[in-house]
């Protein structure tokens, strides 16, 4: 299903403007200033080597052998503490703001690493650069209050779009990662939510976040309706979009340079639902990894398709493949679907099947990561290709002409 990139002044209203704001700024620490004694009370997000913690009070701070060195932090979160030795910690933020720290084997104490503040800022400085001129950046790492603002606003637009349906019984399921607003009945949502935890963790894998980690502005925003007829009033009522414009789609990720992902969709009859919504969040989610930054059409609707096919299962995605193939085949041509601003629907098989033939080629070596971190960070597809995988564009339609050939 085609993804649309909207931003509506009127979506929040002021509250666009605030976290707009925030989200342009760009983390920096004074290297003097980290002293991490008087983190003692101060809340933290903490990655570690097996777990993420967030927003947890450093009730302890254990001297390492180094002056300013940790040895080992007691976090508290509620009436569960957690001891976490110095060597399991990877990245430290506090009040939003990345503490660079490493672990010093040799002392066997975590530090405060001057050089990798140094390479981190020069990073951001010239990523966020590259990526300007497209009206793109780098997300920065919220902080509690920040997404309670996201949440806040989350809470108000969720209301606002019940009233705009006011004869739909709508009823909200909250889960950690996702707002579920939806007339379908429990037993459905229940399997719907157990897709979307699934392709949440499957893409943490993927690009190698902790499946703990929030990656959402707030939480992303689902509407699940029966019929398209709900589906089309809810774009229209609520997202101010002529119907005419959707009718031939299930779903729709909407996604805001602020951050903000709200999907939208219907069941509707053709057992199709669970991939609409996986392949549909998945925009979102790649929306929402590490830069504004958009992945050319065939590599943003392949990965889509191949989650899709990967979380839900059956055989609907492999037939769009199938049937793709047969086409190209038949017409001995593709119409340069590397190439194109917008694949069409008959394209995405196509596409599902590049993604495959990357992600075969990895073989877990991270290449593929590699090569979306090099896309985000506002380099071209083409270059990122050869960097990562040394083949061309040309090269990869080859490649995919030897796998589709003994196709039938």
């Amino acid at each position: 299903m085609p993804n649309k990139f909207f931003f509506r002044s009127a979506f929040f209203g002021a509250f666009c403007l605030l976290t707009l704001s925030v989200e342009l700024s760009t983390s920096t620490v004074n290297a003097q200033g980290i002293q991490f004694a008087n983190l003692v009370g101060k809340r933290v997000d903490m990655q570690t080597t097996k777990n993420y913690f967030t927003d947890v009070e450093v009730e302890e701070v254990e001297p390492g052998k180094l002056d300013n060195s940790v040895k080992h932090f007691k976090l508290k979160s509620g009436k569960k503490t957690a001891k976490v030795v110095a060597s399991r910690v990877v990245e430290m933020f506090q009040d939003g703001q990345n503490l660079d720290v490493s672990y010093d084997k040799k002392n066997k104490s975590l530090i405060h690493d001057t050089g990798k503040q140094t390479e981190r800022l020069t990073y951001e400085r010239e990523t966020n650069q590259r990526l300007r001129p497209e009206g793109h950046r780098l997300w920065k790492h919220l902080t509690v209050e920040e997404q309670e603002v996201f949440l806040k606003g989350q809470a108000e637009f969720v209301d606002d779009a019940k009233k705009k349906l006011a004869g739909v019984p709508l009823r909200q399921v909250e889960t950690k990662f996702f707002t579920f607003v939806t007339d379908l009945n429990r037993a459905e949502v229940d399997g719907y939510i157990a897709y979307l935890d699934a392709m949440y963790a499957e893409l943490c894998k993927a690009f190698g976040l902790p499946p703990e980690k929030n990656i959402w502005a707030g939480k992303c925003i689902v509407f699940a309706f029966r019929s398209e007829i709900t589906y089309l009033g809810f774009e229209a009522k609520v997202m101010e979009i002529n119907p005419t414009e959707i009718s031939n789609t299930q779903g729709l990720c909407h996604q805001f340079p602020d951050g903000r992902v709200v999907f939208a969709g219907y069941k509707g009859t053709n057992n199709f639902f669970g991939h609409v919504l996986v392949h549909e969040t998945s925009h979102g989610f790649v929306h929402r990894y590490l830069s504004s930054a958009r992945a050319p059409s065939w590599l943003n609707e392949g990965m889509a398709d191949w989650l899709a096919e990967k979380v839900v299962k059956g055989q609907k995605i492999k037939t769009r493949q199938r049937l793709a193939a047969a086409r190209v085949k038949k017409n001995n041509d593709w119409n340069d679907v590397l190439n194109i601003k917008r694949i069409t629907g008959e394209q995405y098989g196509i596409c599902s099947v590049l993604v495959e033939i990357l992600v075969a080629r990895d073989k877990g070596k991270g290449q593929f990561k590699k090569f979306i971190d090099g896309i985000k960070e506002g380099h071209s597809a083409q270059q990122c290709l050869k960097e990562h995988f040394n083949i061309t564009y040309a090269e990869l339609k080859g490649i995919y002409g030897q796998t589709i050939a003994g196709w039938k």
